[in-house]
């Protein structure tokens, strides 16, 4: 892979992270928004709130850690890994060193062709 390439895939990589963060901080505004209307409308809410609240500390664990699978995913979907190593490639290790920042392999050529 040459440099332009390594640039193109991050910028899809940074396109597609932004959309499902996005996307999946709804629930995590939806809850919260609930849960502020019924801490002071329902009475059952307000008998019970340390349960309200950890429920709602498990569903934005639970977000986080999709978030950071589906992230995780698509780099290694659409290359962004080193063909040595298989670890996640570093933008400004792999674009100044043009190796991987874990091992050490080259990753970017100039001719356009991976090693």
């Amino acid at each position: 892979m040459n440099k332009g390439e390594l640039i193109e895939k991050l910028d899809i990589q940074k396109k597609y992270g932004s959309k499902i963060i996005r996307i999946a901080l709804l629930p995590i505004f939806g809850y919260a928004g609930f849960g502020i209307f019924a801490m002071t409308r329902i009475s059952f809410v307000q008998r019970n709130r340390i349960c309200f609240s950890s429920c709602y500390l498990f569903i934005i664990f639970f977000v986080v850690g999709i978030i950071f699978w589906l992230l995780f995913r698509n780099m290694r979907r659409i290359g962004l890994v080193c063909s040595k190593c298989q670890k996640m490639l570093d933008k400004e290790t792999a674009l100044t060193t043009l190796k991987c920042g874990k091992c050490g392999e080259i990753i970017i050529t100039g001719n356009g062709t991976s090693q």
